[in-house]
């Protein structure tokens, strides 16, 4: 007998129904949720009711990818995530990518802080992280996984700063996120560094090694 194959759809809510968070993250960033967003979007409103945190984070993520994408009601999913705003502080992140991609739905009073990358010189970066300003630092970490060319460098920049301050630690792995959607890194060097970490930014960077590395 023919095996039968599940369709993409199926899979996917096969994948939903063991309510595994690391599938659910993984596949919030597939291409399938483009041809059908608003099932996406209520898969991720039911399981912010869960009491599993990762679940939570997780689905947070999926509507953050949806926002990214444009592809989210925000008259349906603001309200719901306001009301979770003071039991789950990783909501106003969620709420962020929302206000930036929908400016009708923006409170009144409330800035756009999405940084902006700078292209500098490599002289001029390694003197930013000689600073004894923590932000100084983020910002060449950012600035430098942007655009410095020897990724490599940058990698081991951001890795030295992994088990630092919470504010360097941040910076960092902001760093190692925009080399992982550089899809330049070492998958096997940094998934190891981040083992040892717990941050929600960690689920983020692997998610994005599995999807935009290339072999060099």
């Amino acid at each position: 007998m023919k095996e039968r194959k599940l369709s993409r759809r199926a899979r996917l809510e096969l994948l939903f129904r063991s309510a595994d968070d690391e599938s659910l993250l993984g596949f919030t960033l597939y291409d399938e949720w483009n041809d059908d967003w608003r099932w996406a979007q209520k898969e991720c409103l039911k399981r912010l009711q869960s009491d599993d945190q990762p679940i939570r984070r997780a689905a947070l993520w999926g509507l953050s990818v949806l926002a990214l994408r444009k592809h989210l009601e925000p008259e349906i999913v603001i309200p719901k995530l306001q009301a979770l705003l003071d039991a789950e502080p990783a909501v106003a992140n969620t709420l962020k990518y929302i206000y930036q991609n929908f400016p009708a739905f923006r409170p009144k009073g409330w800035k756009d802080d999405r940084f902006e990358p700078t292209e500098r010189s490599r002289g001029k970066l390694a003197r930013m992280l000689q600073s004894d300003d923590e932000q100084t630092v983020c910002v060449a970490l950012w600035d430098a996984a942007n655009y410095e060319e020897d990724w490599r460098w940058v990698q081991a920049e951001c890795l030295k700063r992994l088990k630092s301050s919470k504010e360097l630690q941040y910076g960092a792995l902001v760093g190692l996120n925009y080399l992982a959607l550089r899809g330049e890194l070492e998958p096997d060097v940094v998934l190891f560094a981040l083992q040892e970490i717990e941050h929600e930014w960690t689920a983020y960077i692997r998610e994005n090694i599995y999807r935009f590395w290339k072999p060099q």
